[in-house]
């Protein structure tokens, strides 16, 4: 199974040189060597993956591998990867369609909305993960957000208290550039705070590493503890930034910063702008750092979007062996006991047929909410007994979504095309206590001369949908002053979670919370993009978690490689 993960190699560098070191000295013939240490090597595999027997009342053609709740990148991602692995997985998806909400297509409407940009940062490294579950007659391509026109900016920030709108591009001296032009900030500190920044992404392999489960050898246990004890005490260890909000480890740059206005609005810019919007007086310095990691970088999104990359991604399921069942609701999940070895999976299919599934496996792969209320429940049956996984901590603000149609096109209304456009309305950048009016508008060309508008923003400036809507229509219309009298269609959507808030509370929790393991019931395993990142990059680390998880792996085998810790080193071009 392990030679079809993006991993180890089955012979390690070290093996090869025993092989040498065995050829020399006692005059074996290599071919021997090898082949007995591949022996070995799947006898270990064997052993770190066991097949537990059958129950008797169960028969076999009825007991799926795995289970995995949830379409999307992430659900569809984690399933790829297993059933490259050779396992038989069944994927369930709650939707109609397998893109995880990702679109949205109201009846009336004129065109679909695209909700989810899947947009990723350091997209070299992501890439190597997604690439080889990527289906031969599905090959997704990764292209720029932005273009050479606009100087490759992935974004546009408009605020009430910068005299002109900032154009966000990639690349380090232009970001430096761009944000001592807007707020007037000390282009030295800015650079330092960036570095810093890069250093801090650089270690959230150790943290990431860490939500596998510990290696129960001897060996493995010391390992995981020296690991632990270096990471404890690097010179700018993730563990004390995630403990700090921006402004606190500004302070400690310099004692001027953590008071300097124009610092603030300099840390507002490239904060969590594709996030949560939250100010730096909250946001931990760990969520700014990895925003910024990946700005600098650039945002890049599947060509043909998250649709394409959801097709290849089920072709490579199905044509290994796995199914996709659309429109089908898991309601509850039962172990027999807390020593089963299966668990049984009621569900609910179209019209309301009732389903059960029994698996080896269970994988939850949908929203955070829905993932831990289906926990508590089996949580709540008699001879259970999980420990919360996770503790008390504040969840983001919820975000409506307003999706509105213009006649035309990008180019004739003078608009970005797929390029958002953060808008921001207040006074203070870092002092105001209160939830800052923000929203970010994505513009795109759809089919028949119609342009999609997605608009996201905070539940409190929706308070009527009347009002709302004419307000935000006004605030199109100043930034696109084409859109006028060009309206279509216009509706906002349910308020949806965001998982959990990017402060401090969220990266210091109990090292337990939020592993793909759940300590108690055993069989059942997270997908969560809020292992690290809300967003297109953090669904590729919870998914490639959650396949290794469920595969057997420890944090010991990750900590020997390299596989993780390539994905969080930042080259900076000076």
């Amino acid at each position: 199974m392990k030679a079809h993960l993006v991993g180890d190699p089955i012979l390690p560098i070290h093996a090869i040189k025993c092989v040498v070191l065995a050829c020399l000295l006692f005059s074996v013939h290599p071919i021997l060597v090898i082949g007995s240490l591949v022996g070995l090597s799947s006898l270990a595999l064997c052993k770190r993956v066991p097949t537990r027997p059958l129950p008797n009342k169960v028969p076999v053609a009825d007991i799926h591998s795995v289970l995995v709740y949830g379409g999307g990148l992430r659900g569809l991602y984690t399933a790829a990867l297993l059933a490259r692995a050779g396992l038989g997985v069944t994927v369930l998806v709650p939707e109609p369609w397998c893109e995880g909400g990702a679109i949205a297509r109201p009846q009336g409407a004129p065109c679909d909305f695209i909700l989810d940009r899947c947009e990723i940062g350091q997209i070299s490294r992501y890439e190597a993960l997604l690439s080889p579950c990527f289906h031969i007659s599905k090959p997704v391509n990764f292209e720029p957000v932005g273009s050479a026109e606009t100087g490759w900016a992935h974004g546009v920030l408009v605020t009430s208290n910068l005299c002109r709108p900032v154009p966000l591009r990639s690349g380090l001296q232009e970001w430096v550039d761009d944000v001592s032009h807007a707020c007037g900030a000390d282009r030295g500190m800015l650079r330092l705070a960036l570095t810093q920044a890069i250093v801090v992404f650089g270690e959230m392999s150790s943290f990431i590493v860490a939500k596998l489960p510990d290696d129960a050898s001897l060996l493995g246990k010391w390992k995981c503890k020296w690991a632990a004890f270096n990471t404890q005490n690097a010179p700018a260890s993730f563990k004390t930034a995630a403990s700090m909000t921006t402004m606190e480890a500004a302070g400690r740059f310099h004692p001027a910063l953590s008071t300097a206005s124009s610092f603030a609005q300099a840390c507002t810019i490239g904060s969590l702008l594709r996030e949560e919007h939250i100010p730096p007086r909250e946001a931990s310095f760990a969520a700014w750092s990895a925003s910024v990691a990946h700005g600098i970088d650039g945002y890049y999104s599947p060509k043909g979007g998250i649709s394409e990359l959801c097709a290849s991604l089920e072709a490579t399921i199905t044509t290994s062996g796995g199914r996709i069942l659309t429109n089908t609701v898991i309601r509850t999940i039962t172990l027999d006991s807390p020593e089963s070895a299966y668990t049984t999976v009621l569900a609910m299919g179209v019209n309301g047929t009732p389903l059960s599934f029994t698996a080896e496996k269970v994988i939850l792969a949908v929203d955070a909410t829905e993932c831990l209320r289906l926990i508590r429940e089996a949580n709540a049956r008699p001879g259970f007994s999980v420990p919360p996984i996770v503790p008390e901590m504040p969840h983001a603000h919820p975000v409506v979504r307003t999706l509105i149609a213009f006649a035309g096109t990008c180019e004739e209304l003078d608009a970005p095309l797929a390029v958002p456009v953060f808008w921001r309305n207040h006074a203070d950048a870092c002092d105001s206590h209160e939830i800052i009016e923000w929203k970010t508008l994505t513009l795109r060309d759809a089919p028949d001369n119609v342009v999609a508008c997605v608009v996201e923003g905070p539940i409190s400036s929706f308070e009527t949908h009347t009002a709302a809507h004419s307000d935000l229509l006004n605030v199109i219309a100043q930034l696109f002053p084409r859109t006028k009298d060009k309206l279509l269609y216009i509706n906002s959507l349910a308020p949806a979670a965001c998982g959990f808030s990017h402060t401090p509370a969220r990266y210091t929790a109990e090292p337990r919370a939020l592993r793909p393991c759940i300590e108690g019931l055993d069989g059942v395993f997270l997908a969560l993009d809020d292992f690290a990142l809300s967003n297109a990059a953090g669904s590729v680390v919870a998914g490639y978690l959650a396949a290794h998880a469920t595969l057997g792996y420890t944090n010991g085998h990750f900590r020997e490689s390299k596989v993780l810790q390539g994905l969080f080193t930042v080259r900076l071009n000076t």
